[in-house]
Formats: C-alpha cells, sequence, structure tokens
C-alpha cells in the first residue's frame, strides 16, 4: 500500500468516527432534554415544550452569567402541590457550575432574603419592595452573590406556604414577575 492510499484510508477512518462520535453527543443532549419532566403533579405545564423552558432558564442565566453564557438543564423538580406549580429548575454551565432558580405559579409564596429586587418582565421595578403579583402570574425567584448562592425551598406543612430563600450570605434574591 503506497503512502497516498494509506493517508486516505486514514482520512476515510477518522472522518466515520468523527461523525459517529458527533451523532452519539447530539443523541445524549437530545435523550437529556427528553428526559425532562414538563409538567407538575398538579398537571400543570412548566413550560409547553423544552425549547420553552429552555428560553426561560436563559433569562435567569442571562442575569447572572452574561447573555453569551451557554447552559444545560438538567432537572426540574416539583413541590407536591394539588394545584398551581411550584418547581425548581436546575442548570449546568460548560464549566461544570450547577445552580437554579424557582417557578411559580398560582401557590402562596413567601421570599426570605435581606436583599431583594423586583422585575418585571425585563426591567427592574424596585429593589427590596416585594409586590404580590397580580393572580395569575408566573414567578421565577433567583439569587445571585459573591457565595455562590442558590434558590432554597422550605414548605411550610400547616399553611401550603412556600418560603423561598438564598443559601447562603451575602446573596440578593431576585423575582420576576
Amino acid at each position: 500500500m503506497n503512502k497516498r492510499n494509506l493517508l486516505l484510508l486514514t482520512l476515510s477512518a477518522l472522518l466515520v468516527i468523527g461523525t459517529i462520535f458527533f451523532s452519539c453527543q447530539k443523541s445524549s443532549s437530545s435523550k437529556q432534554a427528553n428526559h425532562i419532566n414538563l409538567t407538575a403533579p398538579s398537571g400543570e405545564a412548566i413550560a409547553s415544550n423544552i425549547e420553552e423552558l429552555t428560553s426561560q432558564a436563559g433569562k435567569v442565566v442571562a442575569s447572572k452569567y452574561g447573555s453569551n453564557q451557554s447552559f444545560e438543564i438538567v432537572k426540574v423538580d416539583y413541590l407536591p402541590f394539588k394545584t398551581g406549580l411550584a418547581a425548581l429548575v436546575t442548570y449546568k454551565l460548560p464549566d461544570g457550575t450547577t445552580n437554579n432558580f424557582a417557578v411559580n405559579h398560582n401557590v402562596p409564596y413567601v421570599i426570605a432574603s435581606s436583599s431583594l429586587q423586583t422585575k418585571t418582565v425585563d426591567a427592574v421595578a424596585s429593589p427590596d419592595v416585594a409586590p404580590p403579583p397580580p393572580p395569575p402570574t408566573k414567578v421565577t425567584v433567583s439569587c445571585s452573590g459573591s457565595c455562590g448562592c442558590t434558590v432554597s425551598v422550605t414548605v411550610n406543612t400547616n399553611t401550603g406556604i412556600i418560603t423561598y430563600s438564598c443559601s447562603c450570605s451575602p446573596c440578593t434574591a431576585t423575582i420576576t414577575f
């Protein structure tokens, strides 16, 4: 076999291996997206499809890490309410950093944070004030700060009220209506 044929054979083999590798990676990503449950125990959907949820998550990620930050939704954990929706969405950045945000729709809640910011759609409404959203508004709660904080959730089983808080200090809880 001459050098030219050996080179062509090697390049062909690399092309086939590369195609298989990238196909497997793409399949793995779509399998991950297919394993994300979009429906809460109440039957209410957090989003109509994974692309819509990714878009919602993108706004949270962009506000924490910048608009060009890529991420992957890892899981959605639902709180067991018979009506409404309360969920924690966990995402992962390419460097392995994981974080989360909460989504709430028609479930009573309070925010326990020494620093609070509210936003309406994409505009800041007013710092340190959390007016109750007009029903039936879907709300997201996220935390940001130098300590790498995440959203923590506690449910008062006597009242059914959720308390959202940040996992460390100093941290700012942001509520987006």
